[in-house]
């Protein structure tokens, strides 16, 4: 029995498997790069095992040939060897795949590579420009079949439409729906690099998540929960709880800037609970990101405060928050808070050591300490451990 190591009829076709598998067959439909006539290297015996094992060096050498000529699709080149004992002889020495079509037989690729040649055409007739892609991602291409039809025609018509400040909803292309651009995001996103000038594209948006913003198309707008002051008479009595999207939010100045104070609350419960009073504003904060609030100008008239986690992220946040109002002063988010609160504390899964220039000295303390682990490893405060007596007392003080 020969050697596995010996190559056989697999090993051809597991380089050709390498070479489809590397794009470069499909590739080269495509930029007529020639890699046909292929060679393949023999892996035959050695001139020791040649001595040792010649009965079983015949044998493979005439199963190799054999393979060729039944596959008739390579053809097996050999080369002399002397042996001090055995004499001039001849083994196989090289593999010869004479043509792409040859190679697609071995494979049983044949269908797929009709199949990407028909992608082919389509393209060069409707955007020749793309074609440079499915040459680079020929395999990518390839699985999504009929897909391919549909980004194509996205992609046309977004550079037929530039910023169409539209909702996804309104594209209307034949079998194409807002859940099929959603799923093919990433890739328009590839093909539309190709295809639009720089001009309509707004760079700053970056990833999936931000297409709509990136290529002019609108999204759904950011809510802003909010819960009115006690003295706030521009609504029915009966609603003290809303949501609106924040350009709407941002124009209710002739309602709400009269209002003398406004407080961001992290958590939802907290937010919900604490007490209404007259003249304060309470806002569900949800976290990182307040960039929608910037165009709500009536809210700089108001003192604004932020209560958080007093953990490294709850000051990343406030951090955060005050590069859209700088001068919002943190409420339960102080030493005292997080010292006479120790029964309550837990650990912080992931902390971050970040630089936060926008805190005031005794915040930027209290954060070096929880950061640098001087109080204990990776210590937090959640604001909802607070004791709520605790609180009100607080707010009460603050707000009178």
């Amino acid at each position: 029995m020969p050697p596995e190591s010996w190559t056989g009829h697999k090993d051809i076709v597991s380089c050709l498997e390498r070479l489809w598998a590397g794009g470069k067959i499909l590739s080269s439909m495509i930029s007529g790069h020639e890699i046909f006539p292929l060679s393949i290297p023999v892996r035959g015996p050695s001139s020791v095992e040649l001595g040792r094992l010649y009965g079983e060096a015949r044998q493979w050498a005439k199963s190799l040939m054999e393979d060729a000529e039944n596959s008739g699709r390579y053809r097996v080149t050999k080369r002399a060897v002397n042996h001090r004992m055995l004499g001039r002889n001849e083994i196989p020495d090289r593999i010869w795949v004479g043509s792409a079509e040859d190679a697609l037989a071995l494979l049983r690729k044949k269908r797929d590579a009709e199949r990407f040649g028909e992608m082919i055409a389509f393209t060069g007739e409707t955007c020749p420009p793309l074609l440079t892609f499915m040459e680079s991602h020929p395999l990518d291409v390839l699985k999504l079949d009929d897909d391919w039809k549909k980004c194509v025609a996205v992609s046309l018509w977004i550079m037929n439409h530039p910023k169409p400040d539209i909702y996804l909803r309104q594209v209307d292309l034949p079998g194409v729906d807002t859940k099929f651009i959603e799923r093919h995001k990433g890739l328009l996103s590839r093909l539309l690099k190709i295809l639009l000038p720089s001009e309509t594209v707004s760079d700053e948006f970056r990833g999936s998540k931000n297409f709509e913003l990136r290529y002019g198309f609108k999204t759904d707008p950011v809510t802003i929960r909010f819960r009115l002051p006690l003295d706030c008479f521009g609504f029915p009595d009966c609603i003290t709880d809303i949501s609106l999207p924040s350009g709407e939010f941002a124009a209710l100045g002739p309602v709400l800037g009269q209002t003398r104070s406004a407080i961001f609350v992290e958590n939802k419960v907290n937010f919900l609970a604490i007490p209404r009073k007259n003249g304060l504003l309470a806002v569900w904060a949800k976290g990182y990101g307040f960039d929608s609030l910037s165009e709500t100008l009536w809210l700089r008239k108001t003192k604004i405060y932020y209560w958080g986690d007093i953990d490294t992220h709850g000051f990343a946040i406030l951090n955060q928050f005050r590069s859209v109002f700088p001068g919002a002063q943190s409420v339960l988010m102080d030493r005292f808070t997080f010292m006479n609160h120790r029964d309550m504390w837990v650990g912080e899964t992931t902390p971050t050591a970040a630089s936060l220039p926008n805190l005031t000295s005794e915040e930027t303390a209290l954060y070096d300490d929880l950061r640098r682990n001087i109080l204990g490893t990776r210590l937090r405060l959640e604001q909802e451990r607070l004791g709520f007596a605790f609180v009100t007392k607080t707010l009460d003080e603050l707000f009178v």
